[in-house]
This record gives C-alpha cells, sequence and structure tokens, in this order.
C-alpha cells in the first residue's frame, strides 16, 4: 500500500509537470505578427477614411519565425471593436475560446497558409454588411487562443471642404 501511494504520488507529479510542458509548447508555437496595418476599404475596393463608406477592412501583417509551429492552415480571428464599445459583426462573427479570457465574440476569421520556420506577410479582407459610425476602433488578433496584436483604426464622418 506505502510502494503504490508513492507511484500514485510520482504519476500525480509526472502528469503535472507534463501538462506544464505541454502548455509551454502551445503558448510557443502560437504565432506571432508585426507591422500590423487595418486600411478601410470601400465595396470597390478603394481606400477610404469616411466611416459611412467603408464596407470591407483589410487587415495586412508579417508573421514572424516560428520553428515550433506546425505547417498548414491557421485561423487568425479578427475583433473589431467600434467607438461604442461594441464588437463589430459580419456573416462570418463567432464565439471563440480563449486560453486566458474565456469565451469572446470575434468580427471574422482568416485563414493563412503557415510553412514552420518562415517569414511571410500576409493580408486578408473581411466585408462588412453593417453602416460604421465615426471615431477609433481597435483591432485584434487572436491566433491558437492568445492575442497575437492589437492596432487602431480611425474613421472619419465625413470630408470637410474649405472655401477661401
Amino acid at each position: 500500500t506505502v510502494q503504490k501511494n508513492q507511484l500514485e504520488k510520482v504519476l500525480s507529479e509526472a502528469k503535472e509537470e507534463n501538462n506544464q510542458l505541454q502548455n509551454t509548447v502551445d503558448l510557443g508555437s502560437t504565432l506571432t505578427v508585426s507591422d500590423v496595418v487595418a486600411t478601410s476599404l470601400k465595396d470597390n475596393g478603394k481606400k477610404t477614411n469616411l466611416a459611412k463608406k467603408v464596407g470591407k477592412l483589410r487587415i495586412t501583417f508579417t508573421i514572424n519565425e516560428n520553428r515550433i509551429s506546425k505547417d498548414g492552415i491557421k485561423k487568425v480571428y479578427l475583433v473589431l471593436t467600434n467607438p461604442l464599445g461594441e464588437v463589430v459583426k459580419d456573416n462570418n462573427s463567432g464565439v471563440v475560446e480563449l486560453k486566458d479570457q474565456g469565451q469572446k465574440v470575434y468580427s471574422s476569421i482568416g485563414e493563412i497558409n503557415y510553412t514552420t520556420g518562415l517569414v511571410k506577410k500576409v493580408s486578408f479582407d473581411t466585408d462588412f454588411t453593417k453602416l460604421f459610425v465615426d471615431g477609433i476602433y481597435k483591432v485584434q488578433l487572436y491566433e491558437n487562443g492568445y492575442k497575437i496584436s492589437e492596432t487602431k483604426l480611425v474613421l472619419k464622418k465625413h470630408k470637410i471642404l474649405w472655401f477661401i
């Protein structure tokens, strides 16, 4: 009985250590990104910073080198928060499970073909049918249950013409 209890204790400690190592590998395999740019576009694809004309959002970023993450399709979740603090939704909206924050509503998903160890510049577009309001939007990117980047997007109400 004593030996059995000792072995169960050793097994329990080994399982705990294994879980900690798996969490470390999971965190290490999460993509890191840089140079994140959010660009607002009209429906025809031209850039605009006028809130009422936005039909699409283009997210462009560079995936940094990661030798742990495996090749394949990676899902990057976009959370676009308007100036009122509400998540802007489109046809691809849903809920994602985060490792440290529980569930979070996302605006859209971008799928990226990733190759282990390569630095790659990527972009994806999302279509929005909802009208935008002017102000500062918060753009957050999540992958593998972790936030990997955050940036801002400023939309104006309308152009101001000055006549002299």
